[in-house]
């Protein structure tokens, strides 16, 4: 998703707190958290899918161009932050 754990962390405590997801550290390296779809997240989840279809048709592009332009657009995104770490 290319967010900053200051971001992802209330996003995810909100998702925990209505039900959605669970969080707990790994056992082995206390410093990544694991996330779990709760059954009530999965539920969530399955609508959204469904939305999908309607959301690729009115970009206009097949299953394949989005994925190509997903991947430029990562591409992009590394290109633009290699130069920006490269002027400090």
């Amino acid at each position: 998703m290319f967010l900053d754990s200051s971001t992802l962390t209330p996003l995810l405590k909100r998702m925990e707190s209505v039900g959605y997801v669970t969080r707990q550290r790994d056992p082995k390296d206390e410093r990544q958290v694991r996330i779990r779809l709760t059954p009530r997240g999965r539920s969530v989840r399955e609508k959204g899918i469904g939305f999908r279809g309607g959301l690729l048709k009115a970009t206009g592009l097949t299953p394949a161009g989005l994925r190509q332009l997903r991947e430029e657009m990562v591409k992009l995104r590394e290109n633009l932050s290699n130069a920006a770490r490269a002027k400090q």
